[in-house]
This record gives C-alpha cells, structure tokens and sequence, in this order.
C-alpha cells in the first residue's frame, strides 16, 4: 500500500505541474498578447504625433524602425483609398492596394483593427494593428511577427523539465515519508481490528491525521460490541452445551450434508464416541445402516423416521429422525437425531406380556382341573362315595391353588404399581417365623425334615405383609425343593437398620445355567419335576419385588443336588424406638 500511495503521489504531482504548465503558457500568452497590441498602439499613436506630413513621410517613418530596432518590424502608412503611402520592408508604389486588409477595414471603422496572417510581402504570419490618424487621412499600421502558444511552449519547455525534476526529486525524497505516514497508522488499525476477535482490548493511538483517529474510535466501539455480542454468544454456547451434556437422551444436529455440527455426551455414549470431532459426516460416528438411510431421507427428501436400535449391551436405542427447515441451521435446512433409552420400557412391556401369557396358562390348569371334575360329579355315571370325596378333594386342592395363584399375582401387581403400602406396626421377627414354621409343620413332618432357627428377638416397625410374605416364601421353597430327611436353616440378624434374612436348605439345588432366570415369574427349574411339587412359580419373584420396594439386595448361592442357600438384606428396617420417635 505504501508503494501505491508514493506512486499516486508522484503521478499527482507530476499531473499538477503539468496542469500548472499548461494554464501558465494559456494565459501568460493572452496576457502577453494584449500587451503586445496595447505596445503597437502607443507606438502607432507616436509615430502618428510625430510625422510631418510637409516632408517625406517614407523616410520619417524608416527611422522609426530604427527607433524601436526590432526584428522583422513593418511600419506602414496608407491612405483611405487604401494606397500605400510608406513601407519599412518594400517599395510603396509596387505594393498592392491594402483595401480589403482586414486591419484597414476594421480601422477605418473603428479608428482600430487587427489581424493574424501569413504576410505576402515577408512570407511568415504576422500580427498587424492599424490605427486611423487623427486627421482621418491616413491609416498607421505596425506588423511584427507573430509568436503562438506552441511556439511558446518550445521556449518554455526547458524550464518546464526542470521544474518537473526538481519536483520529482522533491517527491522522492519527502514523498516515501509523507506515504508512510498516512499507511502506517491505517497498517496499525488493520492489524488490532484483526486481534479482536482474539483480544478484547485494542491498543489504538492518537494519530495527526482527524480522519483516522474517527476510524480509532470506530474501531473502539466495534471492539466494545464485538466483545459483548461473543460473550452472549459464548455465554449462550455454554448453558447450550450444559444442557444438551445432562440430557439423558441423545442428541445430534446434523447440516444438510449430514455434518455433525453438534453431539451432546449422551449421543456420544451410544454411538460409543470417545471425543468430539470436528464438524465431520455423520458416517465417521456411527456405521449403522438404519441411522444412515434414516438421516439421507431426511436430508434429501424430508422425510421423519421412528425406530428401534439395540447396542451391545443390550439396551434398546428408540430413534427419532427429523428434518430441518431450511433456515433454520442454513439455506438448506440440516437434521436433528434424538436417542431415547427404551430399555426399562419396551422389557417392562414384554414382561407384561410374557406375565399375561404365563399366568393365562397357570390359572388355565386349575380351573381345568376343577371343570374336569365337576363334570364327573354331574354326569349320569354312578361313582363310589370314596370316588367322589376324592374328586371333592381335587376340587378344594385346586381352588386353593388357584386362591395362592391370584393372591401371589395381586401381591406382585400392588407391589409394582406401588400401591401395596400397608400400614405399619410393631411386630417381633422371631415370633413370625416361628408361626410360618408352624404352618408348614405337615409339609416338614411329611418329608422328615430338620430345621434350625438363629434369630434374637428382634422387634421391628414395619409393614408386617411384605416381611412375613418375604420370609414365609423363602422357607416355603427351602421345604418344597428340600430332599426327605434334609436341613433347613433359617438367620436372622438386624445391625445398622438393615434386617438380613438368610435360608439355607439341602434340598435338590439349581443348576448354574438356571439360576439367573429363578427370580423371574412362573419360572420353575426342572418343569417336569417341579409340576409334581405345589406352587405358583411366583415365590421368588415376589421377594424380588419385596427387596427391590426396600432398596435391598439378593444373594444365591446354589449346587445342584447339595443345597441352595438365599441370603436378603433389606435397609432402612425402622426398630420399636425409631418409630416411637417418628411418632
């Protein structure tokens, strides 16, 4: 910029003399002009004043010439007839009649005239000025040879060189300062308008120059806007990000070239994405087919998506694909993806579903059972009294299978609906446990079996139900699946608001491959032989339930054919003196 300041300079200086020279030699050639003819006039009029018309005027008018001794001067005088009287440059009586000269005519008119031409007598152009004499008997005409602007400029022109010398010389050597002057100030605005998006302060003097100390404070205020509009921008950008990083859901915006311009950390977590890139196609975060033609129809043709995607640690991905208005991100429009974690959802809804079926067909077989026998009581075949206190006898056992089967499902449904809250009181563990052993004392004499409680007494305030039901299904399975003449153990022990509640029994065991599936509903291990035993299947489901509704925790130890044991803890169990406190 500096070089193209001094050269602009140096043209401009170079124009303005020129500019200069020009106007000069244009008027100082008129001016000149005028004094020229105001000098032939006086000099016409001396001439005038000084012949004596009684003596020869020709040589009177010779000596003239002498007088003013210049070159190629012409004095002449004429008559009104247009004769020539006397001539300083040829003989009189062989010159042609001035008549019809223009400077005659306009004299003779005008008492002045004068004219610009090619002299016939000298043969180079002339300037002539006539005067009428004061005795309005003779025209007085002085011609000299006539200088024009060219020629003048041919005289001038040396000095017009060297006046453009001496003005380059003088442009060289204050010209480079006086540009630097004027392009380092603009150097220094450039350079801190440029910091400010890296600074926010720009160090800006004050310069000789008014102009650019405006553009100084322009730039200062700029600076001031700037520096405000990026922190609402930044400030913006992280509450933005703050909120998108604690969404539990995914999301993604995606431009309409499928360029992720921005992930929040749970989309990373399901796209298993270490870091974030930089804006990059959505095909370097994730190769899923279903995710990549989803978002080119939303790119391309607009159209909104909704699937399932499961990871690989099994959590099912439900996938919400949709397309940006153009204007919105850029012309173009872009995509927004939003993952939604479905898992407890869509396995809530298929135990549902597998629930109804399982317990469709557990209540199927009682009331078969029962329907089947009822038939036979009705139907016209005699039977024995032994025979029909036996179908009797089936019909109450099924019903009362059928009672536990819809008792055990109404408990699970209020447990999980959580309206299963029972009142709470006092009540003494040991004593419980000691009437659950006495209701299944038939089924432990029936199988010989030994059972040993470790329990203190131990009072506690809580919701009687789920404790005892909790219990009483733990010692009912020890009993059911226990062998003849085996062991059954039963601890209980309460330290730091946790109650612990362990059963230990000798019976048939669990296979290893089968005892994840034990706490789930009418699950039963080995369904041929655990048809012979009674039971709904849902026991330990609903101790399950039970721990899970007290933020406890279930521990199984198993081998087949040696025993099983099932230890329970249960927190924040209240004591008789914590609810008395309550209360």
């Amino acid at each position: 910029m500096t070089k193209a300041v001094y050269m602009r300079f140096i043209a401009v200086i170079i124009a303005v003399v020129a500019v200069y020279t020009a106007v000069f030699i244009y008027f100082y050639t008129d001016f000149n002009a005028d004094n020229t003819k105001k000098d032939m006039i006086s000099a016409l009029r001396v001439i005038e004043q000084s012949v004596n018309y009684n003596e020869n005027i020709a040589e009177q008018i010779n000596l003239f010439k002498d007088i003013y001794d210049r070159e190629n001067m012409r004095i002449t005088v004429i008559d009104r007839k247009g004769n020539v009287i006397a001539d300083t440059e040829g003989n009189a009586s062989e010159m042609d009649n001035h008549m019809e000269r223009p400077e005659i005519t306009k004299a003779l008119k005008s008492n002045q005239g004068m004219d610009i031409r090619l002299s016939d007598t000298l043969g180079i152009k002339m300037l002539y000025i006539a005067m009428l004499g004061s005795n309005n008997d003779y025209i007085y005409r002085i011609a000299i040879p006539y200088t024009n602007r060219l020629i003048f400029m041919k005289a001038v022109l040396p000095a017009c060189i060297l006046t453009v010398i001496i003005t380059l010389i003088f442009a060289f050597v204050f010209g480079r300062s006086m540009a630097k002057s004027i392009t380092e100030p603009l150097m220094e605005l450039t350079n801190e308008i440029i910091k400010i998006n890296v600074k926010s302060e720009v160090n800006l003097k004050h310069y000789k120059y008014d102009e650019l100390n405006y553009i100084a404070r322009a730039v200062n205020i700029l600076s001031d806007r700037v520096e405000k509009g990026l922190k609402e921008i930044t400030d913006i950008n992280n509450r933005t990000e703050y909120i998108l990083d604690n969404m539990n859901n995914g999301f993604v915006i995606l431009d309409n070239m499928c360029n992720v311009i921005s992930i929040n950390k749970a989309a990373m977590d399901i796209l298993r994405c270490r870091r974030r890139k930089k804006i990059c196609n959505i095909v370097r975060y994730t190769r899923n087919t279903a995710i990549l033609d989803a978002v080119e129809d939303a790119a391309e043709k607009g159209i909104n998506s909704l699937f399932d995607i499961t990871l690989e640690d099994e959590r099912i991905i439900s996938v919400h694909v949709s397309a940006i208005k153009k204007g919105v991100i850029d012309e173009k429009g872009g995509v927004i993806l939003l993952f939604v974690d479905v898992t407890s959802e869509r396995k809530s809804y298929e135990m549902r579903q597998s629930f109804f079926s399982n317990a469709s067909h557990e209540l199927k077989t009682p009331i078969t059972s029962i329907k089947g026998y009822s038939e036979l009581l009705t139907s016209p075949v005699e039977y024995s009294d032994e025979q029909k206190k036996e179908f009797i006898e089936r019909i109450q056992k099924e019903s009362d299978n059928l009672t536990s089967l819809i008792n055990d499902i109404l408990t699970i449904s209020r447990i999980e609906s959580g309206k299963g809250k029972n009142q709470k009181e006092i009540f003494n563990v040991k004593t419980e446990i000691g009437d659950i052993l006495k209701e299944l004392a038939p089924s432990i004499e029936e199988k010989a079996l030994s059972t040993e409680l470790y329990c203190k007494d131990i009072v506690i305030y809580e919701e009687k139900n789920k404790i005892i039901s909790l219990i009483s299904n733990l010692i009912g399975n020890a009993v059911k699946y226990n062998v003849y003449k085996g062991k059954i153990f039963v601890t209980v022990a309460y330290i730091n608001n946790k109650l612990s509640i362990e059963v230990s029994d000798t019976g048939i065991g669990i296979p290893r491959h089968e005892q994840q599936r034990i706490f789930e509903r009418f699950y039963r291990v080995d369904k041929g032989r655990s048809k012979k035993i009674a039971g709904t299947g849902l026991g330990l489901a609903i101790v399950k339930h039970i721990t899970a509704y007290y933020n406890g925790t279930i521990d199984l130890e198993s081998e087949q054919d040696k025993g099983t044991t099932i230890r329970v803890v249960l927190n924040n169990i209240n004591t008789e003196k914590t609810s008395e406190k309550s209360i």
